[in-house]
């Protein structure tokens, strides 16, 4: 189930070090639908900037960390 608006945490930013977003807790943004869905980050590649993240529903994607993050998609929870 999604969220109207993200938990209580930061919104990564496109340059940001990616070591915070290992084994993280996290939120995305999915624009379709305007909701945010949490996610944990199950691996993160920092050579190429991407992440394979696991939703609450089972479902696992890869994505692009810089896309994402451009976007102001992402939110690491705290």
């Amino acid at each position: 189930m999604g969220l109207k608006k993200p938990s209580a945490g930061f919104i990564q930013p496109p340059e940001g070090d990616l070591s915070a977003l290992n084994n993280a807790q996290i939120e995305l943004f999915w624009p379709d639908d305007g909701m945010w869905y949490k996610a944990e980050v199950v691996s993160l590649n920092t050579r190429n900037r991407s992440a394979k993240v696991l939703y609450a529903t089972g479902d696992v994607e890869t994505l692009s960390i810089d896309e994402i993050a451009q976007e102001g998609h992402l939110n690491v929870c705290t």
